[in-house]
Order: structure tokens, then C-alpha cells, then sequence
């Protein structure tokens, strides 16, 4: 019940359909401003439950629309890397999580995808065949003392920690 946020590692354009269908609750997915450019597209997606934001800098306006989002009761997936990276791969991790997480007063459920990278890796025009699972963690509650940062690699530290979970 409530608002929550669905914080993911990223390797394929498939993870947001992959977490929606995974997911029993109804998903809202913050998207990059230039999946909006074409009308069809951008009508698609808006009935998908995404909006546009512009990750090049602090897009007060998409904070603003997440915020909403979560005080509304609605689920919010949110990849702490912003962007798509390979397993294994160092990404820098962006402080969104954190803050989204503190100023709607939610808390964070990691998920790890697994197998999305071999369907469809990234910069792929064609998908493969491959087993798909998705592991869901603990639900988290972001300590006030922690800076949005820090709370953002712990978050992306557990989704890691599912996918090694699952090879113990």
C-alpha cells in the first residue's frame, strides 16, 4: 500500500517493461525527454504511466512530478545509475533515489533483473532468447541523517547484493 519506489540495476531498454510485468502493483517510470519527441510514441508511453525527464541536470519539474507521483500512492521506478550499464560495470550512481525517497517520504524496494542484458544488451536491434527472472528485496526506509548520495550507493549496493544472494 502506498507510495514506493522500484530502484533497479539498468543493462536493457526491456527493464521497465520487465519490472511492470513483474510487478502486482501498477508502475510510473521517470524516461528520458527524447523517448517524448515523436506524438505516437510519447502518447504511448504517457499511457504507460511515464513522463519525461531531462537528465542532462536537475530537472526540477520531473522531481516535482515523481514527488507527486509517490505522495499519491503510486510505485516509481527509478534506476540509481540513470542510465543503462553492463553487469559488473562500475557506474557512478545519481543521488535521485535518495532525494525522491526523503521528500515523498517513501521507502525504496531494490530489485536486481537478471538476463535482460542477453535479450536485448545494449545497442542490440534484435532480441534473443534467454531465461528472464527478477528478485525483489526488503523494502527500505532512508535514514534523515544520510545524504541522498550515500543512501543512493547503499540502495544500488542491495540490488548487487540480491544478484549475489541468488549464486550462494
Amino acid at each position: 500500500k502506498g507510495g514506493f519506489i522500484l530502484a533497479s540495476n539498468h543493462t536493457s531498454n526491456l527493464d521497465p517493461i520487465i519490472l511492470g510485468a513483474s510487478c502486482k502493483r501498477r508502475l510510473n517510470f521517470m524516461a528520458k525527454e527524447s523517448l517524448f519527441k515523436y506524438k505516437l510514441f510519447a502518447k504511448f508511453l504517457s499511457s504507460l504511466e511515464a513522463f519525461p525527464v531531462k537528465r542532462d541536470y536537475q530537472d526540477i519539474s520531473g522531481i516535482k512530478e515523481a514527488i507527486k507521483r509517490l505522495k499519491n500512492g503510486c510505485g516509481l521506478v527509478v534506476f540509481p545509475t540513470g542510465t543503462r550499464v553492463q553487469e559488473n560495470s562500475a557506474s557512478p550512481v545519481q543521488a535521485g533515489v535518495g532525494l525522491l525517497s526523503q521528500r515523498a517520504n517513501v521507502g525504496v524496494i531494490p530489485a536486481f533483473i537478471d538476463g535482460a542484458e542477453i535479450v536485448l544488451p545494449k545497442g542490440s536491434k534484435s532480441i534473443k532468447r534467454a531465461k528472464l527472472k527478477v528478485i525483489f528485496g526488503r523494502c527500505i526506509k532512508m535514514n534523515p541523517a544520510q545524504s541522498y548520495l550515500d543512501f543512493a550507493k547503499f540502495i544500488m549496493q542491495e540490488v548487487v547484493n540480491l544478484n549475489e544472494d541468488k549464486n550462494s
